[in-house]
């Protein structure tokens, strides 16, 4: 499966008369059926989270103890726990466990990262990634 992720720059004024001009990038996913979803971020994190959800799993918060929530993706009985710690993020299923970098290079190393999660965690298709700068 292939997708394209494009850049798009924006300049905005920054909304009060001390600001000026402010640069804002924004990234989206092309998947093959010209479905276009928005990244939060252009990070390893974004790319899983929008592959995922886009495949059918979906995000819930659920309680670990007072005051604390985690990240959980659902799908069809299967559960993908997220832990986040320090610059590294862990997505464990049963029998399963995938550490990767947050914010690592989401070059030719980071598409690889990605696609292994989604492969081995998730049990998706790998991805082969594109960019394209508008």
């Amino acid at each position: 499966m292939q997708a394209i992720i494009n850049q798009q720059e924006f300049i905005t004024e920054g909304g009060c008369n001390a600001c000026g001009l402010q640069s804002c990038i924004t990234y989206t996913l092309q998947l093959e059926n010209e479905k276009m979803v928005l990244l939060d971020e252009y990070d390893n994190p974004s790319l899983i989270t929008a592959l995922a959800l886009e495949n059918g799993w979906r995000q819930e918060y659920v309680t670990v103890g007072i005051g604390e929530d985690a990240l959980v993706f659902k799908k069809e009985g299967q559960q993908v726990a997220v832990q986040e710690t320090g610059s590294m993020i862990t997505y464990q299923n049963i029998g399963r466990k995938c550490t990767i970098p947050k914010c690592g290079a989401v070059k030719e190393e980071g598409f690889q990262q990605v696609n292994q999660v989604l492969q081995d965690i998730f049990s998706l298709e790998a991805y082969e990634f594109f960019e394209a700068v508008k």
